[in-house]
């Protein structure tokens, strides 16, 4: 008994009726394919979409918040920014009464300096200093 396995593929010839070939190899280009590409390459990556989506958004923060008055302070913060200037206004004064003080001392000793000449011996043998004093 001879089975259709046997027989399978003796003899017989395909053919097809629409047209096609069997043995060419034909390379079939999808038409949406170069579509993609195009589209693809016209389109902006994620990160600059993002950048620009951003930058929109700043610009029209900015366009809204542009002309509002600075925000008031409330007594807290005008009692803090008061205190820091009085300190900043008595450590002023500290430096120019030091600078003062400091100035008119100098010119105390200017006024009281004592000036000692030296003749360490005259003709005679003597030791003979000069005091000059420019009171």
């Amino acid at each position: 008994m001879s089975s259709w396995k046997d027989h399978f593929g003796t003899g017989a010839i395909l053919e097809s009726t629409d047209g096609a070939t069997y043995n060419e190899i034909k390379e079939v280009q999808d038409p949406k394919a170069n579509n993609y590409e195009e589209t693809v390459s016209n389109v902006p990556s994620l990160a600059e979409q993002l950048a620009a989506r951003k930058a929109e958004d700043d610009e029209e923060y900015r366009q809204m918040h542009r002309n509002l008055p600075p925000k008031a302070l409330d007594e807290e913060e005008a009692f803090f920014l008061e205190a820091i200037q009085r300190e900043e206004q008595i450590k002023e004064d500290l430096k120019r009464k030091q600078e003062q003080k400091d100035i008119d001392s100098f010119k105390n000793e200017i006024a009281n300096r004592v000036i000692k000449l030296n003749n360490d011996n005259d003709q005679n043998g003597n030791n003979n200093n000069d005091i000059l004093s420019l009171s």
